[in-house]
């Protein structure tokens, strides 16, 4: 459906400027590396959304909380400048 499709579409898109916005200011602070701030907010996004993925297909071995903070650790060591 059109109006389903458009309604997601502004979540995701509003979920996407957010996780931006944490970006770029990261950035300006100087806590995160100079990056590409969409495809690195986008990669994030990919990562929140995969634990739907896992919860859904129930695979087996690894739990949400398990898997949310190995990608926590993941995406923060590959963003966070080093002092």
């Amino acid at each position: 459906d059109e109006d389903f499709r458009k309604k997601l579409q502004k979540v995701y898109t509003n979920f996407l400027e957010l996780i931006e916005g944490i970006i770029e200011r990261g950035v300006k602070s100087g806590e995160f590396k100079k990056l590409d701030v969409r495809i690195t907010a986008l990669s994030i996004m990919v990562n929140i959304e995969s634990i739907n993925w896992l919860t859904l297909f129930e695979i087996h071995g690894v739990s949400a909380r398990e898997y949310m903070q190995t990608i926590t650790d993941f995406i923060l060591a590959g963003i966070m400048k080093k002092h």
